[in-house]
């Protein structure tokens, strides 16, 4: 009977010490947050979160591009507080972090917006060039790197590509090679991502080489007047820089005989001449001339003339006699 009570009465204490077990101070399992999204510039952003976890907690599910202050941590009644740091981005993106418990979890979700692609070029409007060529500065404007193409050859860029910053302009350094032909036109193109920027750059056409010496041209007075056909107006360019002016019947001997002026003459680099003369009553004067079709025209006989009788008043050439 003795060891009977003794069992029974080792058996009643186990039921009491049971029944008196202590409550863990914290209460239950949980983990709550304050928020659970968060909405992020593409510059990046440092944020704080607000939770409570009742047993010790950690930070799971960080991306790379994300820090996290603490990432774990202990069990607590009152709010705790991380603190999420978000790198800038080019892109949009998201992430989603965790802040575990054994056995339960609470998310963040992170969306971050990226650079929207912007670019703008100055001057934005065609571009032109002399054909002796020459430099122009395009200045950039980009929010994210960007790219040049669409060069022919007779242009170079001192860059391609830059980095792009939405506050902070790039220069393109454009060279125009002197043109030896016909005129030329191009449209380059500035890229960044999706969106382009066009610029046209035009070149006039090399000046037309102009041989003007040992050459003779004549205008016939006949388109005025019928009487009056065979009585010329000529030019003969003697030498490089010598010029005479006459007018009469060729047949009389037209050069010697009937010299109204004479002088030097200089061709421009857009093809137009100027002669400078003194003419049979010793007074000195300047002309123009330019050609026009193949005919040359004097600018004294072309206001004159030309309005009414159109290419009749122009110099045609005429072999030397």
């Amino acid at each position: 009977m003795k060891f009977g009570k003794v069992l029974f009465v080792a058996a009643a204490a186990m039921i009491a010490l049971a029944g008196c077990k202590k409550e863990d101070p914290f209460g239950a399992p949980k983990v709550e947050l304050t928020d659970s999204a968060i909405e992020v510039p593409a510059a990046g952003a440092v944020e704080k979160v607000s939770f409570v976890a009742t047993r010790d907690w950690k930070v799971t599910g960080i991306p790379e591009w994300i820090q996290v202050s603490p990432s774990e941590g202990t069990p607590s009644l009152s709010k705790q507080e991380v603190t999420i740091t978000v790198q800038p981005a080019l892109d949009a993106r998201t992430a989603t972090i965790k802040i575990e418990i054994e056995g339960l979890s609470a998310s963040v979700d992170i969306k971050q917006a990226g650079i929207e692609p912007k670019i703008s070029i100055s001057p934005a409007g065609p571009v032109e060039f002399s054909a002796e060529g020459g430099i122009k500065v395009i200045n950039v404007l980009a929010s994210r790197e960007w790219t040049l193409s669409g060069l022919p050859e007779w242009i170079t860029a001192n860059k391609d590509k830059g980095e792009g910053a939405l506050l902070i302009e790039e220069n393109v350094n454009l060279t125009i090679a002197a043109n030896e032909g016909e005129a030329r036109t191009a449209t380059i193109t500035f890229t960044c991502v999706d969106q382009k920027a066009e610029l046209t750059i035009s070149q006039e056409a090399a000046p037309k080489s102009i041989e003007l010496a040992g050459t003779e041209w004549r205008m016939d007075y006949g388109f005025i007047d019928p009487d009056m056909e065979g009585y010329f107006t000529g030019i003969r360019f003697t030498d490089e820089t010598n010029f005479i002016l006459a007018e009469g019947d060729p047949e009389d001997g037209f050069w010697e005989d009937y010299p109204t002026a004479e002088g030097t003459y200089v061709v421009n680099e857009d093809g137009t001449i100027v002669l400078s003369y003194t003419d049979e009553d010793g007074e000195e004067g300047q002309l123009n001339a330019f050609f026009i079709d193949g005919l040359l025209y004097l600018d004294m006989y072309y206001d004159a003339y030309y309005e009414t009788y159109g290419d009749a008043c122009g110099f045609v050439q005429y072999l030397s006699e």
